[in-house]
């Protein structure tokens, strides 16, 4: 499909109203969101302020905004749609941004955050990656090449933010030494000002409204979905010390990084406490229950931004497969 027919066919899907067919009543839509940010960023486009204040004034029309903490408590009554904001990495700019926006409607969020970044100050790493590719000047995709073999190529990719998740992707492999190293070759290079994306760190974390329910991201936002169990419970005690001990609150809730995840890991953290734990599994859920999906919001457009929350990125992926 190319960007304008799908331009026509989500700027349709909200002019029509068809959201109103597309969220499910008796179901809870809980969206997983990313970063919001006024200036766009061509690797990794955040959600425009503007963006995320018009998709709000669309759902409340829609149905109601809860805490998930309300979600997993009880079953969404029939004839209801609700919706849950859930945004993952800690970003500082979420406080900028977003938080203005959030409460301007009265509106709970989760906000899952990792540990290795609230202590350090620095953005996970596929954050810092887009950013130096958005700054970098030179031929930055010589200095990336020399990272992967020889045949490897962004030739033929669409956009930028397709180059940017190809990059991100290819260097999931790599180890972190390697990573840093290309981030920081690509720091060197770059040339347009601008500050560089950071996390929030513990004292900002500390100071959020109640309004936000903060939630363990992980300790490094390394994937664990094909790690040892003891490399997770390592894992996930890393999050609880740090929880208790340095945001005086108890982890309830964990969101797992990169959305891999394994059923037994699940099992795990419902085993030692854990009250809410979230997927993103893209599909609504009925409530009532700890284990909570999410649906990826991460698009450009607002009528994209209203399908992928309503949960029309499966069903479109469903109906192709048939």
């Amino acid at each position: 499909m190319s960007e304008a027919t799908r331009a026509l066919a989500f700027g349709t899907y909200a002019a029509c109203g068809l959201d109103r067919l597309g969220a499910r009543r008796g179901h809870a839509h809980i969206l997983s969101l990313h970063r919001v940010h006024e200036k766009p960023s061509p690797y990794w486009p955040p959600m425009h302020p503007a963006g995320l204040d018009w998709l709000l004034s669309r759902l409340l029309r829609l149905g109601k905004i809860v805490d998930i903490r309300e979600i997993a408590a009880r079953r969404v009554p029939s004839g209801e749609r609700v919706f849950a904001l859930s945004f993952d990495d800690g970003y500082a700019d979420f406080v900028e941004y977003a938080l203005p926006v959030l409460e301007s409607h009265g509106v709970p969020s989760n906000l899952n955050v990792v540990v290795e970044s609230m202590r350090s100050g620095e953005a996970i790493w596929n954050a810092r990656l887009y950013d130096a590719l958005a700054r970098a000047g030179g031929d930055f995709y010589r200095a990336v090449a020399e990272f992967f073999p020889d045949d490897w190529s962004i030739e033929g990719l669409r956009t930028k933010a397709h180059i940017g998740y190809e990059i991100s992707n290819g260097f999931r492999s790599h180890s972190r030494a390697e990573r840093e190293r290309a981030i920081r070759v690509l720091e060197d290079l770059c040339e347009y000002p601008g500050e560089p994306v950071r996390a929030l760190r513990v004292d900002e974390v500390r100071a959020l409204p109640v309004s936000v329910h903060v939630g363990a991201h992980g300790e490094t936002h390394e994937p664990l979905s094909d790690v040892s169990m003891e490399e997770f419970r390592s894992d996930v005690e890393a999050c609880r010390v740090f929880f208790e001990t340095e945001l005086n609150r108890p982890m309830e809730t964990y969101a797992f990084p990169l959305g891999g995840y394994r059923r037994e890991q699940v099992e795990h953290l419902l085993d030692t406490g854990v009250a809410h734990v979230l997927l993103v599994d893209e599909e609504p859920t009925i409530g009532g229950r700890s284990v909570l999906p999410r649906l990826t919001v991460g698009a450009t457009r607002r009528g994209h931004y209203l399908a992928e929350a309503t949960g029309l990125r499966r069903r479109l992926a469903s109906a192709v497969q048939r």
